[in-house]
């Protein structure tokens, strides 16, 4: 019983140790060591005056005299000369049964003790960690409990046929014996998982201080408790019971067992959330009940036909619902309760006779005059000769019947009323009655099928494997079946799916009289099952099959081409070429009618047996199974192409979009569904690169340039988290003054690995894959902050110029965005300049222009870069807001002098002038250059004349010169 104070249990307030009796109790002590046998004899002595004991040092001595002699108890050391270990406890405990040991362990070991428990033992004690009063205590309570071990037999075996969950736990809570559906409420896999455990930690935490506060104190000072509440599984799921526990006490009236069944109503919960509101007072009456229960033995004339009952025990249900003390009718027939009471109108002691004798279990409803109410009544036979009855009060049923125009079907109590359907057959399987539930399921009346096997209700592919694995291997065996999903047949003809559960009905003898069985319809959870599987593996938006189908139909193709060598199988990646600017230029929902069209034109292409899919976006994959040669995927690719030539119609405006497609076969480029998907990806890549509209088949450089990419990417993203990114900034000059005037800012990355990383190499990259916008927003920032230090430095406003990308303008708020920049770096607004490319103003321009008159309304300059490159240079100059155009530098890079080369800078000075706009020469690397441009009037310049983009530190150094 392990150490003296460490086994103070908590419920040792309402559970003390049993009175002594006077009666001497025979102890045998069955121990090899003489040291210890001397300990415990003292022990024993000094605590219990009424004891004998009776040493033995071996195993098969001790157990020649258990057979001779009558022992109370036994003390039984699993280490002993002749035997050792749990087989010492198993060889004691089959000869005699009916004596319960208490083990004596050395090991303070509690996984054998439980163990030891499991299999019979009543206690176990440490050696060298009890006292005379814990020993006591193991005594008194193991001989009590072992008296008092049948009286939870009934209860066990109606929630063993009922399909109930049933424990039995010592009077400190700890679970002797679980039933298989007590388990499985629970999820525990096994009985073992639960034995020797508190049955406390099943009930939530905010529940247990109730449950050993109120509920246990209650259960023990009344014999017992019934009602609902919350229960928890092993991975804490909570359900709701209807739990019943009853206290089984010693002589004394000390609890020596506690019993416990369990009723699961969560489904009841659920569908009590559905009823009609015309219907809810009178299902909520119905579900919140709980049932009275009472235990009967049927008397017999002598002829052997019933004429009266005795009330063996009734629960506090029964009490309540009746008005009746169970100290006054225990033990007495029901002519004695009730002597009055008119038999005339039912003969319910022959109904009640017939069952406890037939074991046929019955329903039916009976008014009660001494109550003056009307009962449900689920009458059932544990064991031949007596009957158990459950009692639901219906009396406000029956009313709200009689007000309901008597057009409600009669409430026939539990069988009736469940919700799930319920049969009852005899030992051939032919149907005796039906529920409600069950006839409308199939849509018979009881007299379509009574009599009839239900086989004749199901299709033929599930007789014989019920026959062998239900009937035979389950019900005739274990007495009942586990949960299975099966069909039935309508009478309609329709096909619907079911879950059965089925028990046997047993006499006396355990011969099998009759089965009955719980049967659920799972019409609706199929429909919802499809529905999530609709979910879970197809693309809303084109219905196609999604990635995660989509990989696996490539896998089931592989494995069956493992066995089929002379086969392949070919994967598709099609991605379509510029989607993002529909997207962005027509709105989200001609996108969204773009790739449906673009899904309904591949599905046009493909065989049956092929396979297209939306990965996500704007890409589709589609699967070739088991083609013959890699030339099929070229037809099917090609005519991929031809579909996609012809324009998609969008709010009657007519797009033209082409795909690009990678291709990857197997077994040559990949032998799983990963590979092949992520080499296809490649070959796609390859030909959006090389010229978009076209396909390309996987070759294994391209993974190479693939890694390449992604790992730059990794970078990138690293690179913004850990701030590696920093700003170059490279002068701007007043060409007529020679002074400084700004900088603009250029991106540079500085990577640990590769080093300084420049914008060509990066940039690109972040636009492609929208990282272009933290980033772009991190260098506006920085930018104004930097400048109004330098305004502040160099007294003077010091203008700075930022590049500006167009996945700026439409990845976010870009307005409010520079608004925030200024306000955060108090910066003025005329001291920002933001450059904008032609190629920028091509891509949207309604929507562009709208973002460039919203920043100019702020007083933030805006100006045209690498002007002259174009092709709509003047109209762009004329529509939007311009402050500043900058000269490309390739103008003045390859201008010279003395040729022709000079023509067209000198028009573009002229013309922005003309326009009042400010004129950069960007490029400038020579004085001949820097005096063209001074003569023609232009207005700033900067280039490697002056200097190259340099940092923080060496811009300062060079702004100290003033001049250039």
């Amino acid at each position: 019983m392990a150490d003296t104070d460490n086994r103070k249990d908590k419920y040792n307030a309402i559970a003390p140790i049993p009175q002594q009796t006077s009666k001497t109790i025979r102890c045998l002590l069955i121990e090899d060591n003489p040291i210890d046998c001397r300990l415990i004899q003292g022990l024993l002595k000094n605590s219990v005056s009424n004891i004998d004991i009776v040493f033995e040092a071996n195993l098969q001595t001790a157990m020649r005299l258990v057979l001779e002699q009558n022992f109370d108890i036994i003390l039984l050391d699993l280490m002993l000369p002749d035997s050792s270990g749990i087989d010492t406890l198993k060889k004691i405990v089959t000869l005699v049964p009916r004596i319960p040991v208490i083990v004596l362990t050395g090991l303070n070991d509690e996984h054998i003790a439980l163990k030891a428990m499991r299999f019979g033992a009543q206690d176990y004690i440490v050696k060298g960690q009890f006292t005379g009063r814990i020993l006591e205590r193991a005594v008194q309570y193991a001989i009590e409990r072992k008296r008092a071990q049948g009286k939870l037999s009934d209860f066990q075996n109606f929630a063993e046929v009922a399909g109930y969950g049933f424990s039995m736990s010592d009077a400190e809570g700890r679970i002797l014996y679980a039933n298989q559906a007590y388990c499985k409420m629970l999820e525990e896999d096994l009985e073992e998982d639960l034995i020797g455990r508190n049955f406390f930690e099943y009930y939530p935490v905010e529940k247990q201080a109730y449950v050993k506060n109120v509920l246990m104190p209650q259960a023990f000072k009344t014999g017992q408790w019934a009602g609902e509440i919350d229960l928890k599984s092993r991975r804490g799921v909570l359900f709701s019971v209807i739990q019943n526990i009853v206290v089984v006490n010693d002589r004394h009236g000390q609890p020596l067992y506690i019993g416990n069944v369990c009723i699961d109503i969560s489904e009841r919960k659920k569908i009590e959330q559905k009823l009609l509101t015309s219907e809810k007072k009178y299902r909520e009456l119905y579900e919140t009940m709980v049932s009275a229960m009472a235990q009967h033995k049927i008397v017999l004339d002598a002829t052997g036909n019933p004429v009266d009952y005795v009330f063996i025990d009734v629960n506090p249900a029964f009490e309540k619902m009746t008005g009746l003390k169970k100290e006054d009718i225990v033990n007495r027939s029901v002519t004695e309760v009730f002597p009055n009471i008119n038999k005339s109108s039912f003969d319910w002691i022959g109904v009640y006779g017939e069952v406890a004798l037939g074991g046929n279990p019955r329903q039916l409803e009976q008014y009660f005059e001494p109550f003056q109410k009307w009962f449900s009544i689920l009458v059932y036979s544990p064991q031949k000769g007596s009957f158990i009855t459950l009692f639901s009060d219906i009396t406000e049923q029956k009313l709200i019947q009689k007000e309901l125009r008597n057009s409600e079907q009669r409430y026939h109590g539990l069988f009736e009323g469940i919700m799930d359907g319920v049969i009852i057959m005899d030992e051939n399987s032919l149907i005796i009655e039906a529920n409600p539930a069950y006839l409308k399921m199939l849509g018979y009346e009881l007299n379509d099928i009574r009599g009839k096997s239900v086989e004749d209700l199901t299709p033929a592919k599930w007789h014989q494997w019920e026959r062998e694995e239900v009937f035979k291997d389950q019900l005739l065996d274990r007495g009942f079946s586990e949960a299975y999903q099966k069909e039935y047949i309508r009478k309609d003809g329709a096909i619907i799916p079911v879950e059965l559960r089925a028990y046997a009905i047993r006499n006396e003898d355990n011969e099998t009289i009759g089965f009955w069985a719980i049967v659920r319809d799972l019409t609706d959870q199929k429909r919802s099952d499809e529905k999530m599987k609709k979910l879970f593996f197809y693309d809303r938006l084109t219905g196609l099959p999604n990635r995660m189908l989509a990989i696996d139909r490539v896998s089931q193709v592989i494995a069956r081409l493992k066995r089929d060598v002379g086969k392949m199988v070919a994967v598709l990646v099609i991605d379509l070429d510029q989607f993002k600017l529909v997207n962005d230029t027509l709105g989200h929902f001609c996108g969204d009618q773009l790739l449906i069209e673009a899904s309904q034109r591949l599905q046009s292409i493909v065989r049956e047996s092929d396979t297209v899919a939306r990965l996500g976006g704007d890409e589709f994959l589609l699967v070739l199974p088991e083609i013959d040669d890699e030339e099929h995927a070229v037809i099917v690719a090609q005519k991929i192409l031809d579909a996609f030539a012809q324009p998609f119609e969008l709010e009657k405006r007519e797009v033209f979009v082409s795909a690009s497609i990678g291709i990857a076969a197997y077994p040559n480029d990949g032998i799983n569904s990963t590979e092949l998907l992520k080499n296809a990806d490649a070959a796609m890549f390859k030909a959006k690169e090389d010229s978009r509209n076209t396909f390309k088949f996987f070759a294994p450089q391209m993974n190479e340039k693939a890694n390449v990419r992604l790992r730059m990417e990794t970078r990138l993203r690293r690179a913004i988290d850990q701030n590696n990114l920093i700003l170059h900034y490279q002068p701007i000059y007043d060409i007529n003054s020679r002074k400084l005037i700004g900088a603009e800012a250029l991106l540079r990355w500085n990577d640990p690995e590769l080093g300084l990383v420049m914008p060509n190499d990066f940039i690109p990259l972040a636009e492609e894959t929208g990282l272009i916008v933290p980033i772009g927003e991190w260098v506006l920032n920085q930018a104004c902050l930097q400048a109004r230090k330098w305004s502040q430095w160099f007294e003077m406003p010091f203008k700075i110029s930022v590049n500006v990308s167009y996945r700026q303008f439409v990845g976010s708020d870009f307005a409010k965005i520079v608004a925030d920049a200024l306000k955060h770096s108090g910066l003025n607004a005329n001291q920002l300049e933001l450059e904008i490319t032609e190629r920028l103003l091509l891509q949207n321009p309604e929507a562009v222009g709208k973002i460039l008159h919203r920043i100019v309304d702020t007083g933030v300059n805006l100006a045209i870069d690498d002007f002259g490159t174009g092709y709509s240079s003047l109209h762009y100059l004329k529509k939007y807001p311009f402050h500043t155009l900058k000269i490309d530098r390739s103008f003045i890079v390859d201008m010279k002098i003395d040729s022709s080369d000079v023509a067209l800078p000198s028009a573009i000075i002229a013309l922005a002038h003309t326009l009042n706009l400010m004129v950069v020469g960007e490029g400038v690397e020579t004085e001949e250059q820097l005096e063209f441009l001074r003569f023609q009037g232009c207005d700033w310049a900067q280039g490697f004349f002056f200097a190259k983009p340099v940092s923080e530190k060496e811009f300062e150094a060079i702004a100290k010169l003033k001049h250039f």
